[in-house]
């Protein structure tokens, strides 16, 4: 596995190099596992930060990691859970231009729901970061000794919400909103594809540190809106995935 990733890398640093081409591999990961995050040049590549159709994404690493559904917290959601997905996979890239942090995911959804009204729901994906307590940290939004740091995107608003969280019903919108995202729904290929970014370094109270030596540890979550999903009814990963950023 090791010698996996360390290819990946070469692969990937040399997109600054190289004539655009695009990766079909896609390479199945579970929670536990290390995913290198390489380094791209941003001026030569990139259109815009958060463009979801950037050539760019199709030259870096690409990963497939299987989201379940959230073990419910809540009666609300008991009731409501046993109409969620038992599984959806979920595609996902990283890669920094050394000032920002880009998070790519992309998966199948046989509807493209953007309305937010009565029964009726958008859908939705959030990046989930822990704060401090590593690998101790529960995936469930934390707890309030071991918080996490919430990256939220919802179809029909082309933005994200930076979030915080420290246990079931604490989520808080931060007061610095330096995180942003695209959006585009492919109705061909009945997929989406959301790009978040956030600057790497940031000294703000609750946002993840990104720039350190440490492995950042990230978690992912979808919500169909045609499901009835929304809130604690979601898809996720059951744990915690390593980020190690290439220097």
């Amino acid at each position: 596995m090791r010698q996996v990733f360390q290819t990946l890398i070469i692969l990937a640093c040399v997109a600054a190099t190289t004539p655009l081409a695009a990766n079909p591999s896609v390479f199945p990961v579970e929670v536990g596992e290390t995913i290198p995050v390489p380094r791209i040049a941003a001026n030569i590549f990139l259109r815009a930060g958060d463009d979801p159709d950037s050539p760019v994404w199709s030259r870096i690493p690409r990963y497939r990691i299987a989201l379940y559904a959230a073990p419910a917290v809540h009666q609300s959601v008991n009731l409501r859970v046993a109409d969620t997905a038992a599984r959806r996979d979920v595609d996902f890239s990283v890669a920094h231009d050394g000032e920002r942090l880009y998070v790519v995911l992309s998966w199948h959804d046989d509807t493209h729901d953007t309305v937010n009204a009565y029964a009726r729901f958008p859908d939705a994906a959030a990046v989930q970061y822990a704060l401090g307590g590593g690998e101790g940290t529960s995936y469930m939004m934390g707890s309030a000794d071991t918080p996490v740091n919430i990256w939220h995107w919802r179809a029909g608003r082309d933005s994200a919400e930076n979030l915080a969280a420290g246990g079931f019903g604490s989520t808080t919108r931060l007061p610095l909103q330096d995180v942003t995202a695209g959006s585009a729904y492919d109705n061909t290929r009945q997929r989406w594809t959301v790009v978040f970014s956030r600057p790497l370094e940031t000294t703000a109270e609750h946002h993840a540190k990104l720039d350190g030596p440490d492995p950042v540890m990230l978690a992912l979550a979808l919500w169909d809106g045609a499901g009835g999903e929304r809130d604690g009814h979601k898809l996720t990963t059951p744990g915690w995935i390593r980020l190690a950023l290439e220097q």
